[in-house]
């Protein structure tokens, strides 16, 4: 269904998934899959950066799912290390912002403008 510009701004709410709507999310992943690879490196006596080339190609050919426990047991890591996995996942805090897609940012901006005319 494609909206006309009066009906698209006519909404009193606005949800917005964040990832892969507002920014790619395999910027946010690969810096998760690094630091992850980096906290391998510091059990094994593995380069962290072909850890990270493993995690990413496992990652880009078969997805998500699984691909901690994969790590885990390719790695001969302790099962623990799936809760270290997620945690870093979860609490990450990145060294640069995420830069949100150029579309959304349009779309933010005349969004914010036409509301704008009415709460003057």
């Amino acid at each position: 269904m494609i909206l006309d510009s009066k009906t698209l701004f006519s909404f009193k709410y606005y949800l917005f998934d964040l990832d892969n709507t507002i920014y790619d999310e395999n910027h946010y992943l690969f810096e998760v899959y690094k630091r992850i690879a980096q906290r391998i490196e510091m059990q094994t006596t593995i380069d962290s950066d072909s850890i990270l080339e493993d995690i990413k190609f496992h990652f880009l050919n078969s997805g998500r799912e699984n691909l901690f426990n994969s790590i885990i047991v390719k790695y001969n890591l302790d099962k623990k290390s799936l809760d270290e996995f997620l945690l870093i996942l979860r609490t990450i805090r990145l060294d640069f912002k995420l830069e949100i897609f150029q579309a959304v940012e349009h779309f933010t901006i005349k969004l914010l403008e036409h509301k704008r005319r009415f709460w003057l």
